[in-house]
This record gives C-alpha cells, sequence and structure tokens, in this order.
C-alpha cells in the first residue's frame, strides 16, 4: 500500500463517515419524532421507543450513504484539485487511474456493505420495527390507558377520562354489545384500575352503576355497586395480525410470491427487489463518474467549477434515472431491462474512459522497456 493510497484513501474515508453520520443522525432524529404519538397516547416508555426507532438506522444507511459518499469524493477532489495536490501527482507519472484507485477502493467497500445490508440487515430490521410497534399499538396498556378517546375491540367500547401516575383509571365508561344471548349493557365507574391474573385480564372498577337492556322485553334494569370486576380477557386478547409490506420480505419472497396475490402486489414486490439489487451499483458508477470527469483534462483552477458542476449534475441525473426507471417498472416491466442496460454501460463506460491514460503510460513503459534492452 503506497503513500499516496494512505494519503488520498484516509481524506475520502473521513469525509464519507462523517458526513454520512450526520445526515443519518439528523434524519433518524427527525423520523423518530414521528412515532412520538407512541409515548404521547400508548404510554410507552422513553427505553422502549428508542429501541423501536433504532431499527430504522439500516435503511436510512442504505438511502443516505451513496448521497453522502459522492458528496464526499465531490468535496475530496475539489480540496485536492485547488491545492495542486493532483497537478503534482499526475507530474510524476501517475495515471488517472492510480490516483482514482482509493475512491474506488472506498466505493467498492461500501457496494460490498450496502449488498448485505439490504439484503439481509433492512428486511430484518424493518420487520422487528413493524412486529414491534404493532405490539405497542394493540397491546392491552396502550388499548386502555389511551386518556380521552373510545376504544373499541370486537365491538367492546371503553372510555377512559383521565390515567393518573399511580396507575389509577378516573372516569371509565364500558359499553358491551348484545353476544351470546346476553343483554347488552353498559357500565359506568368514577375509578377502576388494570391488573392480571395469570392467562386473565381483569380491571377493577369502584363505585359506579351497570345498565342492562333486554330486546325481548324492551325493558332496562340496572344495580350499583361498590366494587365491581370486569374480564377483560375475551376483548382484548388475541390482537388482529398485521399485514406484511414489502421492505420488510426478504430477496427471495420478493422474487418469488405467493401465488395467491394480487398482480399488482407482485409487480410491487419485484421493484424493490430490483431496487435492493440496484442500489449499491449506484456508489460504483458514483465514484467512476466523479473520478472520470474531474480527473479529465486539465486540472487548473479555470476548469475546476466547471467540472464540479458536471458530475454533480451526472451523478444526479443518474440517481433519477435509476429510481424513475425503478418506480415505472411497476407497470412497464421493461423498464426494469432499461435500468440493467444504463447501470452496466455507465460502470464499462466510465471505467473505460478513466482508464485511458492507465494503457497509454503503460504501453509506453513497455516500449521504452523493449528498446532499452535492445
Amino acid at each position: 500500500m503506497t503513500l499516496l493510497f494512505q494519503y488520498t484513501f484516509k481524506k475520502f474515508f473521513l469525509v464519507s463517515f462523517i458526513l454520512t453520520v450526520l445526515i443519518i443522525f439528523t434524519l433518524w432524529l427527525a423520523q423518530s419524532l414521528r412515532f412520538m404519538d407512541l409515548i404521547v397516547n400508548n404510554r410507552v416508555s422513553i427505553g422502549a421507543y428508542f429501541s423501536l426507532v433504532v431499527y430504522l438506522l439500516p435503511d436510512l444507511f442504505v438511502i443516505i450513504s451513496p448521497i453522502a459518499f459522492a458528496i464526499a469524493s465531490l468535496f475530496c477532489f475539489h480540496r485536492l484539485m485547488i491545492s495542486h495536490e493532483l497537478a503534482a501527482f499526475r507530474s510524476l507519472g501517475i495515471s488517472n487511474l492510480r490516483l482514482s484507485f482509493p475512491v474506488l477502493t472506498l466505493a467498492s467497500g461500501l457496494f460490498l456493505f450496502l449488498g448485505f445490508l439490504n439484503m439481509i440487515v433492512v428486511p430484518a430490521s424493518f420487520q422487528k420495527f413493524r412486529e414491534q410497534q404493532h405490539l405497542m399499538r394493540s397491546s392491552l396498556s396502550s388499548a386502555l390507558l389511551r386518556e380521552g378517546s373510545f376504544n373499541t375491540a370486537k365491538g367492546f367500547t371503553l372510555y377512559i377520562r383521565e390515567h393518573n401516575d399511580e396507575d389509577e383509571l378516573n372516569g371509565i365508561f364500558i359499553f358491551q354489545p348484545a353476544k351470546n344471548n346476553l343483554p347488552s349493557y353498559t357500565t359506568l365507574a368514577e375509578t377502576g384500575r388494570v391488573y392480571k391474573s395469570g392467562e386473565r385480564i381483569l380491571i377493577l372498577l369502584k363505585k359506579g352503576q351497570r345498565q342492562e337492556y333486554n330486546p325481548t322485553t324492551h325493558t332496562s334494569s340496572y344495580f350499583s355497586f361498590d366494587e365491581f370486576v370486569y374480564d377483560l380477557t375475551e376483548d382484548f386478547s388475541n390482537p388482529q395480525t398485521r399485514p406484511e409490506k414489502a421492505y420488510e420480505k426478504s430477496l427471495k419472497q420478493l422474487l418469488n410470491p405467493d401465488a395467491n396475490i394480487l398482480d399488482d402486489m407482485k409487480r410491487r414486490f419485484k421493484a424493490e427487489a430490483h431496487q435492493r439489487i440496484l442500489l449499491p451499483f449506484l456508489c460504483l458508477l458514483d465514484a467512476l463518474l466523479i473520478a472520470g470527469i474531474l480527473l479529465s483534462g486539465e486540472l487548473g483552477r479555470r476548469y475546476n467549477r466547471k467540472k464540479i458542476v458536471c458530475a454533480a449534475g451526472s451523478v444526479l441525473f443518474i440517481h433519477l434515472i435509476m429510481m424513475g426507471l425503478i418506480q415505472t417498472s411497476i407497470r412497464i416491466e421493461a423498464s426494469l431491462y432499461i435500468a440493467y442496460s444504463l447501470m452496466l454501460i455507465g460502470i464499462v463506460g466510465s471505467f473505460w474512459y478513466l482508464s485511458r491514460d492507465f494503457w497509454s503510460c503503460y504501453g509506453k513503459k513497455l516500449s521504452l522497456q523493449k528498446q532499452w534492452e535492445r
């Protein structure tokens, strides 16, 4: 490993790492605020809340790191150009391919890491995230402790005016519709408390009234009580199963969906699968485009700004085109073939353009060597 490689690789790596961490941390905080209702409405602890939103980090890294890497590459090349370091390196006979080798090495490592995240980590983290979110929102404590709203489960309706810090419920309203040949009834209580007894979920009501209505006789009856225990097990057990989304399925499940799902959903699954495959390749294409454009021609300051604008525009254009083609593939399957073709042409063409002077220098070196041997 040469000193040139160590020197330039350290610059690219540090800037890419710092920029990626800053952007991901900012967006992660912004995304986390969307789920603050879990703390406010469902009385979820801070620890449980952060154990939920931490599952968003892998997906944010996959989305942000290629963009942060492209920005860092533009910045580092710009700094090397205005300090005339690239011009000095080239005057020593170093080819553009060797100058770009550090950024290409970093892009290759990022490509492999993003591929691992996209195939294994991201779907597993999204699955954990949605499972935990579903449990928090559908659990007993979430359903019962939501203040000022009517909570319904299987026809059963519960309203709580207030929940104090001592886990005591105030202002309780319960309505149970008629079922199993039993009449409907309404229960009002001043206070109450939820607790578990083995597998059973119970609520202890205090100082209230219960009113029943008999639809056969069209009569109502009621009684008052000081304490009354109501069994909630049947009403709040077995929460509804949640539907799985495309982004929490594995690549194998996306490419081979169940035969009984809709054709539109199959196309969405396929688009998600190919997005996971294509996204890591953008790191390689970005590195080749940026290096090829910035290292071409003169390295003077007069051409610096134009090259930066051209490289940034090319990277932005490629990202928009790829995302557009992937989304279009939901309706037009041929868009995927266009996306893969453009990616292959872009990588091969950029590498050929970048390595032209390398093969030219290599040919001259061989020619001089042969002349010396003669």
